[in-house]
């Protein structure tokens, strides 16, 4: 099959969502960080702990939602990758 507009545009978004893919991972790192600093802090004070985990618990449950909503879109990027790349290699020459 003969390179075409279309093997471009693949290439384009393999690109773009790999680049996703490693700056999500990047913000998870980092998110992973924080919680491990902040469980730190909360060994400190445990009445301030629960207390502050009492108050903020609706926005426990909804970034707890929100975190299993961008690891699905995380793994079906992963997905996507997989099919684009079998896409491509049609595309190149036996």
């Amino acid at each position: 099959m003969e390179i075409n507009k279309g093997y471009y545009i693949l290439r384009k978004r393999l690109e773009s969502t790999e680049k996703w893919m490693e700056g999500f991972l990047e913000v998870e790192k980092n998110r992973e960080i924080s919680r491990k600093a902040l469980h730190e802090y909360y060994k400190q004070k445990p009445v301030f702990s629960f207390f502050f985990r009492l108050y903020t618990l609706p926005t426990f449950i909804i970034t707890y939602f929100s975190d299993i909503i961008w690891w699905k879109r995380y793994w079906q990027a992963a997905r996507e990758v997989e099919i684009i790349k079998k896409e491509l290699e049609s595309y190149e020459p036996n």
